[in-house]
């Protein structure tokens, strides 16, 4: 499998060339024998993820050769955020990306297509990271808060501002690159507050001066994780969708049954730290489905967004959601009719 590592910078310019690439289109499919409808060469599905958990069934399966096994060589795609791979899938330079719900509606549009969930994490995954003098939500009033554009920490961010009766405009909001920007800011006193996750929280607290008031449970009861795909190559490789599909259910599988061996195969694809991966494969729920609450959430933030005027383009998440590959996967375990 090969591998393209990106700097976390080169994103913001290799958007520039992101949406004048999508004509390209995508990947080929399988090369046939001439008309028996047998497949005689693998069928390559280039997969963007971030370079921490979304990634995990991909990682697994291209070790443990479920991906082989039906036939598909992937091009894994890199990126510092999960975002970042979503609109890669849009640009039509990636076929498939796993993307945390919030990432996946933030990029809604016809080009856009969410296959159902891969995982449901527990709630409890961003951090509020303080400094000190902060112990409470009163605290923040008139504090630099960092958060990173559309993602999921951005909807915890405002949203936990927004329960705790604080308006946008009573704190100073700073939007950051990403999650290691926001620690190292955090760290040189740039920021007084930030949401965090991941491996970011062990690294933020290590310093003295930082500490974590709460998590975002009170924010976020369901979390999804889902596998999302360009529209014109979902369309042309139904077949192909499908074998992703059940070589990530194999994976699920391996998973569920030895984290330990799956965190060490994600740290050798990301170079990784295991400890932290072990840490946190066991709470991320790996299962491939679409429930009625992870349904439910998905309207709720679409609906979040499109107040926000951040979602002009689809107002009907339904438009974007297309269930076949996975009903034909794991049928009893896609509970809606959509």
């Amino acid at each position: 499998m090969s591998t393209r590592r990106f700097h976390p910078f080169s994103v913001a310019i290799g958007a520039i060339a992101l949406f004048a690439l999508a004509a390209c289109g995508s990947s080929t499919t399988p090369a046939t024998d001439g008309g028996t409808g047998t497949s005689a060469a693998p069928a390559t599905v280039r997969i963007a993820t971030n370079n921490f958990l979304l990634g995990t069934q991909m990682w697994v399966a291209q070790e443990k050769g479920y991906f082989a096994e039906e036939k598909i060589q992937v091009e894994s795609q890199m990126y510092q955020e999960g975002i970042d791979g979503v609109k890669a899938v849009v640009a039509g330079q990636a076929d498939l990306a796993p993307a945390l719900d919030f990432a996946a509606l933030s990029a809604a549009s016809d080009r856009l297509r969410i296959l159902g969930a891969i995982a449901s994490p527990a709630p409890g995954f961003h951090k509020l990271a303080v400094t000190k003098g902060i112990s409470g939500a009163k605290d923040l009033v008139g504090k630099r808060i960092g958060y990173v554009d559309g993602t999921l920490e951005s909807y915890v961010t405002m949203k936990y501002l927004e329960q705790q009766g604080i308006a946008q405009s009573d704190v100073k909001l700073m939007s950051m690159p990403g999650l290691f920007e926001i620690v190292g800011a955090l760290k040189t006193g740039q920021l007084d507050a930030a949401w965090i996750w991941a491996n970011g929280v062990d690294q933020a607290t290590a310093d003295p001066n930082i500490t974590i008031m709460t998590d975002d449970k009170s924010v976020r009861q369901v979390q999804s994780i889902f596998l999302v795909g360009g529209t014109d190559f979902v369309a042309k490789n139904p077949a192909v969708v499908e074998g992703v599909l059940r070589a990530y259910q194999k994976a699920t599988d391996l998973v569920t049954a030895d984290p330990a061996e799956a965190a060490r195969i994600v740290a050798a694809g990301t170079k990784g730290d295991v400890k932290a991966l072990e840490t946190g494969i066991p709470g991320q729920g790996y299962g491939l489905g679409l429930s009625k609450d992870q349904m439910e959430q998905l309207v709720n933030l679409q609906k979040y967004l499109v107040d926000l005027g951040k979602l002009a383009g689809v107002t009907d998440v339904s438009q974007i959601v297309d269930l076949t590959a996975m009903r034909a996967v794991v049928g009893e375990k896609v509970e809606v009719d959509k």
